[in-house]
Formats: C-alpha cells, structure tokens, sequence
C-alpha cells in the first residue's frame, strides 16, 4: 500500500510576558524551535467530509490571523499589541504551511483569501483611529481565537484520541495552542483596560 508523510504535530510553545519598568512588553518563550513531528498514514486513514471542511477553514483562520497580527506590528500602540500580532503572524504562517501539506495529502483545496465577512473585519480593525487601535486588536483576536476553538470542538469532540489520525492530533494541538494565545490576549486586554482608566482618571 502506498504511504505518505503527513505531518502530525506542530507545537509552537508558550507565551511568556514579562513587565519592564518603561512598560508591558512581550517575548515568546518557545519549549520547541518549531519542530514537526512526522506521522507515516496510510490510504485507509481518511478523513471524515466534517474534518476536511476543517481544513479550509483554519486556513482561513489562519490568514485571519496574519492579517491582523501584520497590522497590530505596524499599528500597535503598545510593545504589547506590537509583539503578540508579530508572534500570530508568523505562528500563522507556519501554521498555513503545515495545512497545506494536508490538503495535499487528504486533496482538499485550501483558500488563499478570507471570507468577504472577515476581509470587512480586518479593513475596519486597519480603519481604527490610533487611539482606540489596540483595544480593537485585543477584541478582534481574541473573537478569531474563540471561533476557531470552538470549530475545534466541535469537530473533534466525538473522537478516540487514541485512534486520532495525524491530522485530528495536529488539530488538537493546535486547539490547545489557541486556547493558551486566547488566554493571554485577555489578560493583555485587561490590561489596556486599566491604562485606559487611569488615563480617564477613573
């Protein structure tokens, strides 16, 4: 039978954020250099039509990810807003490699655009005055997180992890990475919240 090389897992690390005495920045601590464990499957290992979908629409999630971490590099008000939309950028980059290697593999296409819906998102977060830009960044990133894990979950929740293939291992990883970045995108927009306080002499 012939076999094929998939990728099976990506795990792109933990965020670590430290605070200095001229401000909040950020800096990735990364528990791996981006290594991708390879997973051999053979032909009988196909996927489910609910899992394939799943593949067009993480990519798009992903470029939704790009996108907007470009602009929060370019915009941000914050070392904050800067670093952690620099970081999604090329977390999603990486990820939208991996993705379409098992599109290859399962012969799925995988979108190179966004949905009209999310390209009107991204030119209304590029359209935010400076001012209110990085508060708008924290709520865009932290609404493109929470659908994706819940698109997860509802896709993999019925599944055997023990008789998962290399791609639903590769999705669950992936669910536990945004469900980490989701977290600290919170805790950042909690903070911008007190900066925004104290400047209001609230």
């Amino acid at each position: 039978m012939r076999k094929y090389i998939l990728i099976a897992s990506a795990v792109f690390g933990t965020f670590a954020f430290a605070a200095c005495d001229s401000g909040t920045t950020t800096e990735q601590q990364t528990t791996s250099t981006g290594e991708v464990n390879e997973a051999v499957a053979g032909d009988t290992e196909a996927l489910t039509e609910e899992k394939k979908e799943l593949i067009p629409f993480m990519a798009r999630a992903s470029l939704m990810q790009i996108e907007m971490g470009r602009l929060a590099a370019e915009k941000g008000q914050s070392d904050q807003v800067r670093q952690y939309g620099q970081q999604m950028a090329e977390l999603y980059s990486s990820k939208k490699d991996e993705l379409r290697d098992f599109a290859s593999s399962y012969g799925v296409s995988v979108p190179e655009t966004l949905h009209e819906d999310q390209q009107e998102e991204v030119k209304k977060l590029r359209e935010t005055k400076p001012e209110d830009f990085d508060m708008a960044y924290w709520d865009e990133a932290i609404d493109a997180h929470k659908d994706a894990i819940d698109e997860f979950g509802s896709t993999l929740k019925s599944e055997d992890e023990a008789l998962a293939n290399p791609f639903s291992v590769w999705a669950r990883n992936t669910e536990k990475e945004k469900r980490a970045q989701m977290e600290q995108a919170m805790r950042f927009r909690l903070d911008q919240k007190d900066i925004l306080r104290k400047r209001s002499g609230l």
